[in-house]
């Protein structure tokens, strides 16, 4: 079964239950909004010191006409990976909402992310499986791997072991190095369960929900 149908059969539960899916962005949208020149100077501009106001400034003109690149760029500043001031992570929030909306990956998984966090915005599992799960639609790695992760524990999903760990498979066979390494660690998890003997009652070694939600926050926070 392709991963794309086998995501779309999944239904967040809570609050995104009838959301209907974010189309993504076309190719030809992208390109022009990674080719704006904003975004070309502020990338040069980047690599020296001492032009963070430059740099704001270019983004924040591009992010004013609707570039989504800008738009995650500056959530990314803002947010500085979760330590920024509680104004900072709110606005960083609305950045990634607005670039979410236009069917922007890095978006979606970022916006995903705040909720899961609770940074910027209140903890909502439900929301952040549901913009983990648009990401994941566009197979998206990190988007796979975090929608992976809820639909292993049900956080904020209704719970498929089968479908998250397939997911979080096609994440690793990109390959992307945080999936595979996740892969190991749930191996090695349920190598020690086996071996106390607390096996599930369908024979599989199941993670308990603290080890689950412990992985999907940590996820959260590196990615």
């Amino acid at each position: 079964m392709l991963i794309a149908a086998s995501v779309a059969a999944c239904t967040t539960a809570g609050p995104g239950n009838d959301r209907a899916d974010i189309s993504p962005i076309s190719q030809a949208a992208l390109h022009a909004a990674q080719d704006a020149p904003e975004i070309k100077q502020a990338a040069i501009l980047s690599k020296t010191v001492g032009n963070h106001k430059a740099i704001d400034d270019l983004l924040r003109k591009a992010a004013d006409i609707g570039n989504p690149v800008a738009l995650v760029d500056l959530g990314d500043r803002h947010s500085m990976n979760g330590t920024g001031s509680p104004e900072d992570l709110v606005a960083a929030v609305d950045f990634y909402r607005r670039a979410a909306a236009m069917g922007y990956a890095p978006a979606e998984t970022a916006l995903g992310k705040a909720y899961r966090l609770g940074e910027g915005a209140a903890l909502d599992k439900a929301e952040a499986a549901y913009w983990y799960r648009q990401a994941a639609l566009q197979k998206d790695a990190t988007g796979q791997l975090l929608y992976g992760i809820a639909l292993l524990g049900g956080e904020g999903v209704t719970k498929d072991e089968a479908q998250g760990m397939a997911l979080i498979q096609a994440a690793a066979d990109k390959p992307d190095v945080m999936a595979q390494m996740l892969l190991m660690t749930i191996t090695m998890m349920r190598q020690a369960t086996a071996a106390s003997s607390a096996v599930s009652s369908n024979g599989k070694e199941d993670l308990s929900p603290s080890e689950i939600d412990h992985m999907a926050t940590t996820a959260a926070k590196v990615i």
